[in-house]
């Protein structure tokens, strides 16, 4: 009878740990599509961290985490961090500005043909991000209505390890 109930306990506390280590800490996920590439390719396994956005903010070139809504099904976005809070965002002639200066970068690696929601100077309030993909020819992001800008408190958490 002992040996069942030390059974039945540690399946519980493993259960339990599980638990608490996919809600708070990290979340390994299957990335699904071309919006990243060529740093992330349509199946590539990750993990997220969940943890540090809680003590400190989101950093630009970070990757994210965030859910979007498509009618009742929910699914996560990895994108990169682009403009922080505060700052003003425009993409003209395929290249992206911030507060009026062009933004040196080396992830976008396809030429911006659509600036969407950016055609015009965009100012980011609080705790408001301006995300995109790397595959700019090809990423649903902040340019478009669908996404939009992406609050901090809307995002998972960030990038931390790129499995394969």
């Amino acid at each position: 009878m002992r040996t069942v109930l030390a059974l039945l306990l540690s399946v519980i506390f493993s259960i339990i740990f599980a638990l608490f280590i996919t809600t708070f800490i990290g979340e390994r996920a299957k990335v699904s599509g071309p919006s990243m590439k060529p740093f992330l390719k349509d199946h590539d396994q990750i993990i997220i961290d969940k943890l540090s956005y809680r003590f400190r903010d989101p950093k630009r070139f970070e990757i994210v985490a965030f859910p979007i809504r498509h009618g009742k099904k929910r699914q996560y976005y990895l994108k990169r961090i682009i403009a922080l809070p505060g700052e003003t965002v425009q993409i003209k002639n395929g290249f992206i500005y911030l507060n009026g200066q062009k933004l040196e970068e080396s992830y976008g690696l396809t030429p911006i043909q659509r600036s969407g929601l950016a055609k015009q100077k965009k100012t980011l309030k609080k705790n408001e991000y301006f995300l995109l993909g790397d595959n700019r020819a090809d990423s649903l992001d902040s340019r478009d209505e669908a996404v939009g800008t992406v609050l901090k408190e809307k995002m998972i958490g960030r990038l931390w390890i790129k499995i394969k």
